[in-house]
């Protein structure tokens, strides 16, 4: 767990799995006051924040916007 975190940046640009086991961690940062930003999440990652009723729970980045 990590503990008194001002933000979180996470590059997803390598992965190539993704659960909701993960992503549950992340948004239990969240709902502790740790910001979270997502770069590079590929396409599955949107997909289970679809299925879980997550989405525009992360700020989201990609080379493109970054």
């Amino acid at each position: 767990m990590i503990e008194s975190t001002e933000h979180v940046i996470v590059d997803l640009r390598d992965v190539r799995f993704a659960d909701t086991e993960g992503i549950a961690h992340l948004h239990r940062l969240q709902l502790q006051g740790t910001p979270i930003t997502v770069r590079n999440p590929p396409d599955l990652f949107f997909e289970i924040l679809r299925v879980l009723e997550l989405d525009g729970l992360f700020e989201i980045h990609t080379d493109a916007t970054v």
